[in-house]
């Protein structure tokens, strides 16, 4: 080891050369490491390669080439369909007449039960509501007085359930009101009005009045005979005391009609009616139940009113078709291309089930702006026995948006490009393909093209400027210098 002794104040300091000297001295051996690292790059350079070394001398640029197919292409949408039950009623049944609300007493079905015309789908405090086949919603009670379409639908809808409401009619009459009264008694529940005691009354007083005026008319017809027979004896005041008689008898008479016209008028107050919070009408039955908002002891003024098919259900009930909804959302670029009639396939829980494009944009003219959309609705093909509920939410959902013409040709996209005008081209290799070659020496024709589909990676060659092939070659990219043999289904020529 060197010792230094610690120089001190009075020494003198290195100056001048000497200074110079001692630091050059650091720089002399910093060159010299830098010499022996670029001998030793240069000596390893020469032993280690880089593979493309390693495989030979560096190649020239290269045209990468495909060959024209004939062959057809198709293109396909893929997006996502809404699906549900078609045409969901909603149920929310009104206070019944006398209640004080409308609690759900009995008859709940259960989601995904069916529900047949004439059937009870709820009780609410203790009265019924029937299902019946209608066009359109109860909206009045029905009874003695009624006209209208509604009585037509009301009298029909009995007459399918065998019920005998009487012959086409829009007048409210005792057929129908005998027809609404045995609904009622064939599902167990007592008619309206039906434990009217006042209404009863009346209908037995009224009665009771026309019999007593029938008794009248009755007892007045044996006066004017008494007088007719007293007139043919000749007996003295017999002629007046029978116009007397005729005049009770006229009198009688006419308490006769009063008193059937009031009967009548009590028999036709006392008529069945129906009540409208105690039927719904509805299409395509039977149907399903979608959802039950209700339950027993349920009070419906509790629930809210949404969309059916909203977070939840907030209706005593929901009901819909037995066929199934399935719509899809599309731009208007992509319905200008679907055709009504083609093939649809969903993809239900890893299943495919196909199908056919029923309408576009609701049959009316597609939107020109792409931005906007429009609603494509898609007829599944279902077996009878195929559970329908499988397919409820929302789906994956392809359909063709088009199929190129039968045996075209076709060119993968990377040979198509656009000339200085903005037409589609293509460069074809003209004459044999030069193997190992540079790019340049290849000789090759740009060539417009009319382009058709542009699908599965390929485009299709409705026409072009020149007669074309199926095999071909086209250019579809420079391959790089020294770069290895591309893929199978494209050539290099080097």
């Amino acid at each position: 080891m060197v010792s230094r002794t610690p120089r001190t104040g009075s020494e003198p300091r290195p100056t001048g050369a000497r200074t110079l000297l001692a630091g050059g001295r650091a720089v002399w051996v910093l060159a010299a490491v830098a010499v022996l690292a670029l001998t030793l790059g240069f000596g390893l350079g020469r032993v280690v390669k880089s593979p493309q070394q390693a495989a030979g001398p560096a190649l020239e640029p290269g045209l990468i080439t495909a060959k024209l197919e004939a062959k057809e292409i198709s293109a396909t949408l893929i997006t996502r369909a809404d699906v549900s039950f078609a045409d969901p009623i909603a149920v929310n049944p009104e206070v019944p007449a006398g209640a004080l609300g409308a609690v759900v007493t009995g008859r709940v079905p259960e989601v995904g039960s069916e529900v047949k015309a004439g059937d009870v789908i709820l009780e609410v405090s203790g009265r019924p509501v029937f299902l019946l086949p209608g066009q359109f919603a109860a909206y009045r009670t029905l009874a003695a007085g009624s006209t209208g379409p509604d009585v037509t639908q009301l009298r029909a809808a009995l007459n399918s359930l065998g019920l005998s409401a009487g012959p086409a009619s829009d007048q409210y009459d005792a057929a129908l009101a005998g027809a609404v009264a045995a609904l009622y008694q064939r599902a167990g529940y007592a008619a309206p009005n039906s434990e009217d005691r006042t209404l009863a009354q009346a209908v037995r007083d009224t009665r009771d009045a026309v019999e007593d005026a029938k008794d009248a008319q009755a007892a007045a017809q044996k006066e004017v005979n008494r007088a007719v027979a007293d007139v043919q004896a000749k007996v003295e005041g017999a002629q007046e005391a029978l116009d007397a008689a005729n005049d009770a008898l006229k009198q009688a008479k006419r308490g006769v009609v009063r008193a059937e016209e009031a009967r009548d008028d009590a028999a036709r107050a006392a008529w069945t009616p129906m009540p409208s919070g105690e039927v719904v009408f509805a299409t395509d039955l039977p149907r399903r139940v979608d959802s039950v908002g209700a339950g027993l002891g349920q009070d419906l003024s509790d629930l809210g009113s949404s969309d059916p098919y909203g977070g939840g259900p907030a209706d005593a009930l929901v009901l819909s078709g037995a066929q199934i909804k399935v719509t899809a959302d599309v731009s208007g670029e992509e319905a200008v291309l679907l055709k009504v009639g083609g093939p649809v396939t969903l993809d239900p829980q890893g299943m495919a089930v196909e199908g056919t494009i029923e309408s576009i944009c609701g049959g009316e003219e597609i939107p020109t702006d792409p931005m906007e959309h429009c609603e494509v609705a898609i007829n599944p093909n279902l077996a009878a026995d195929f559970d329908r509920s499988m397919l409820l939410g929302n789906l994956p959902v392809s359909m063709l948006l088009g199929t190129s013409a039968e045996g075209a040709l076709v060119v993968p996209v990377a040979a198509v490009s656009a000339n200085s005008a903005g037409q589609p081209q293509i460069e074809l290799v003209v004459g044999e393909l030069l193997k190992n070659k540079a790019a340049g020496e290849q000789e090759t024709q740009k060539v417009v093209i009319e382009a058709g589909l542009s699908a599965e990676g390929f485009v299709e060659i409705k026409s072009a400027e020149i007669d074309l092939k199926a095999g071909d070659l086209v250019v579809v990219g420079i391959q790089a210098a020294g770069q290895p043999q591309p893929a199978a289904d494209a050539q290099g020529a080097r």
